[in-house]
């Protein structure tokens, strides 16, 4: 069988052995539970595979990678059955993760330790988003936050709860702890069968050192539950004091976090907590991995490369992990390429690939280095109402596109309809036709101006009507709109600022800015590295007051636009 003939969405049987499991695995974790496994193996021996499992043809290898059903997949395996029904998909990694996990959720027997792993399987997928993830899981957000928080449970005491040892309540408390006093405090709850509000009781007896707190100790200051406090040692060694009142640290250290990812995304782009964005569902990234020329030109300033603030009450809480891709997809694609570049390049001449053809040195068939940047949104804007600006001017002096626009402004304000293959249709005439029929012409053509210049330069989309794409779709008219663009363009506070502080870098070092240059000539060696280690709003500040000539530069989204 070719699966590059599969079509999205088609049924079909195929060989089990063509199965294979999707690059992420099984989205369902924990273990499997034996009783059910052999009453669906004895159920498809019987009666056959009922329900198709879902797959995804992989056309590099012909394989089809399983994305939900491996439990029939390996009941069907396990009672020697030689093939399958299945449905064809036809989407990338994250819509079939999305898949396995839709499966997931729709299963009867979906348990309390269930509920906690997929609330951060969906805000992970979703991105941090817990709006978006409520939605997918069919919960309000306060249970997903409520859950998510749950995984901060170590293993041992996740498996508890799964198993009804015990309640949602002891987990809710012992969360609030080190993996190392749950698992201890586990076995006491196991061995003298502690209620909930004994273990409440318990934990309020239990400390953390205020020396590990990441938050304002000012209110720590007069605080009974600070063992310095009690001791009257306060106002010396409040750093070595021990707060007594785990659930208020909590909520302080929760509080910290949040300003402090507001803080970092202002500074960085986007920011996701660890229990977020677990190491599974995002890669580390860097020139080393991908390529300088991929990193430096894609990487840096897309909003797939975001950081990881470490959460929780450990002493790493607060810790920043830099560099980290959420685009699994365009991350694999790019490591490959890399890899097959350096090996390409280190190939001696003469050297024979797989198929037995010589590869001449120095040389290899193109290949796609994964997606281009996905750019924050205001970079984006910023290079199309630039080029709007600079070529929607030069349309305005050609007539025709001043007739074109008019034309179908007026048609779409007035009703009026032009012949169409010869058919004519009749005008719809208002009381404002009437009244601007009575001006003289020099002011109609006036106000047309004045109305067609607003609509391509200025306004947003009209009555079906969207000024910017036109411009953009038709900047090829104009043709001296490279020039006039080059010539044109100049950094202002408001475009920097839509940059997160990778995409200033990157638009400084640009061969044709080559800001970071002139910057280490005048200021001396490595100046400009020490400049972009700063605050994102200095670093402005002292590119805008840095004397550059800019004439001829423009940023590779500007230029994109007009070539």
């Amino acid at each position: 069988m070719d699966v590059t003939t599969l079509s999205d969405g088609q049924c079909l049987r195929v060989p089990l052995e063509m199965l294979v499991d999707a690059p992420w695995g099984n989205v369902r974790r924990g273990a499997r539970n034996p009783q059910k496994f052999e009453d669906l193996k004895t159920s498809i021996a019987a009666r056959g595979v009922i329900q198709g499992i879902t797959v995804r043809p992989n056309d590099e290898n012909n394989t089809l990678e399983t994305l939900a059903g491996y439990g029939r997949r390996d009941a069907s395996r396990a009672a020697g059955l030689s093939d399958i029904p299945v449905i064809i998909k036809r989407v990338d990694d994250k819509e079939g993760i999305a898949i396995g996990l839709a499966e997931n959720l729709q299963r009867e027997d979906l348990t309390i330790r269930d509920e906690i792993i997929m609330s951060q399987q969906f805000v992970s997928l979703a991105d941090g988003d817990y709006e978006e993830a409520a939605r997918a899981l069919g919960w309000d957000e306060r249970k997903v936050r409520a859950r998510i928080r749950l995984n901060d449970c170590s293993s041992a005491v996740l498996d508890a709860l799964g198993e009804g040892r015990i309640k949602i309540g002891h987990a809710e408390v012992l969360c609030q702890f080190t993996e190392k006093l749950q698992d201890g405090t586990l076995e006491k709850i196991l061995e003298e069968g502690w209620t909930v509000d004994y273990l409440k009781e318990r934990a309020n007896k239990a400390t953390r050192l205020l020396r590990h707190a990441r938050f304002d100790l000012g209110e720590c200051q007069a605080c009974p539950h600070n063992s310095s406090v009690q001791a009257g040692l306060f106002d010396n060694h409040i750093g070595g004091g021990k707060c007594s009142n785990l659930p208020c640290y909590r909520n302080k250290t929760d509080e910290w976090l949040t300003g402090q990812k507001a803080e970092l995304e202002q500074e960085e782009g986007k920011v996701l907590l660890a229990l977020e964005k677990p190491p599974e569902d995002r890669r580390t990234v860097g020139p080393e991995i991908v390529g300088k020329e991929a990193f430096q030109t894609d990487c840096l300033n897309c909003v797939s490369r975001v950081r990881i603030l470490k959460d929780g009450i450990n002493k790493d809480c607060g810790e920043v992990i830099e560099n980290q891709c959420i685009s699994l997809t365009c991350f694999k694609e790019k490591v490959e390429a890399f890899k097959a570049k350096t090996t390409t390049e280190n190939e001696e001449p003469g050297k024979k690939d797989g198929k037995g053809t010589k590869l001449p040195a120095g040389k290899r068939a193109a290949k796609k280095i994964g997606a281009a940047a996905t750019l924050p949104t205001g970079v984006k804007d910023q290079a199309e109402a630039f080029v709007r600006k600079v070529v929607g001017g030069k349309l305005m002096e050609q007539p025709n596109f001043n007739l074109a626009v008019t034309l179908l402004g007026v048609s779409r304000l007035t009703g009026f309809r032009v012949q169409i293959d010869g058919k004519k249709v009749t005008l719809s005439p208002t009381e404002q036709v009437v009244e601007l029929a009575q001006w003289d012409t020099e002011r109609l053509r006036a106000e047309i101006r004045k109305a067609v210049s607003f609509g391509v330069i200025e306004a947003g989309p009209q009555h079906g009507f969207d000024g910017k794409a036109t411009v953009l779709a038709a900047a090829k008219l104009v043709e001296s709109r490279e020039a006039d663009v080059t010539q044109s363009w100049q950094p202002t506070k408001a475009w920097l600022e839509t940059y997160q502080k990778g995409g200033i870098e990157a638009l400084c070092r640009h061969n044709k800015v080559a800001f970071d240059e002139a910057y280490d000539k005048a200021k001396g060696s490595a100046a400009f590295a020490k400049l972009m280690k700063r605050k994102k709003a200095e670093i402005i500040e002292e590119i805008l007051s840095f004397e550059h000539d800019w004439s001829g530069a423009v940023p590779p989204e500007v230029g994109a636009l007009v070539a």
